[in-house]
């Protein structure tokens, strides 16, 4: 995967050395978000800045009845786990959340890390869905951008 040469970044917050201190990527188990964390571990080497990779997981609540992981029709997700030994390969700073998030309010969660972290750059994966209603959704990641103020690299 290449990577970008020239990143456009707002100003240095002030005594800052860097534009990006706090990096978050958010981590799924998709090729999108496994080239989010690779940039992620590249501008945060050239930085010095700290990596938060962070994994929302949706937990469905089903009407009736038992949920879908709890049935054991949902696998374990080692997206995070992943995403944290690249990180340290890279030799970055680095930290990882696990986050939950009721009935897909997974936008709400991601933005709420962010704020916790007070993150510089936020960069998330570009993952499209299949079939029609895909074509027409907006994708996390534009949604993201719109919810807040922070920076936000989408990666497609």
């Amino acid at each position: 995967m290449p990577h970008p040469e020239l990143v456009v970044a707002p100003t240095p917050r002030e005594g800052a050395t860097s534009p990006f201190e706090r990096i978050m990527v958010a981590v799924a188990d998709d090729p999108s978000s496994t080239a989010a964390v690779r940039l992620a571990a590249v501008l945060a080497a050239r930085t010095d800045a700290e990596v938060l990779a962070v994994h929302v997981s949706c937990r469905d609540v089903p009407c009736c009845g038992p949920s879908a992981t709890d049935c054991g029709l949902r696998g374990a997700d080692l997206s995070l786990d992943k995403a944290v030994r690249d990180l340290a390969v890279a030799g970055v700073r680095h930290r990882a959340e696990r986050w939950q998030a009721l009935d897909d309010r997974l936008l709400e969660a991601l933005v709420a890390a962010a704020d916790e972290y007070d993150a510089d750059l936020v960069i998330v994966g570009c993952r499209r869905r299949p079939g029609l209603r895909g074509r027409f959704r907006r994708s996390l990641g534009l949604r993201l951008a719109e919810r807040t103020s922070r920076s936000v690299l989408l990666v497609c």
